[in-house]
């Protein structure tokens, strides 16, 4: 579950996006070749992890909500010893 990977890895940088969405269509191939390089330049280092949740999915619905994801893509960062009830803190950074 998305909890269990959370609280595995010490950060966890995660992508919600929608697939129709203009701005994470152009996304795609950036986060993709950085979490390939991550994987690449640090291999089986599981302090940091890079996920993506597709939020038109039935299955991420209710994690979206949790987030309050209300624009796309939005980035978020998760910290391994978070409690749950605080919020996550937002990349303001570069997305391309």
């Amino acid at each position: 579950t998305f909890e269990a990977a959370h609280h595995r890895h010490d950060v966890m940088i995660v992508n919600f996006f929608a697939p129709w969405c203009h701005w994470c269509q152009k996304l795609e191939p950036v986060w993709e070749k950085s979490t390939t390089q991550l994987s690449e330049k640090f291999p089986g280092d599981e302090r940091l992890q890079m996920a993506k949740v597709d939020c038109t999915s039935k299955a991420s619905e209710s994690l979206c909500i949790k987030n309050r994801i209300d624009a796309f893509p939005t980035i978020l960062v998760f910290r391994k010893d978070d409690t749950g009830s605080s919020l996550h803190e937002s990349y303001h950074g570069e997305r391309s």
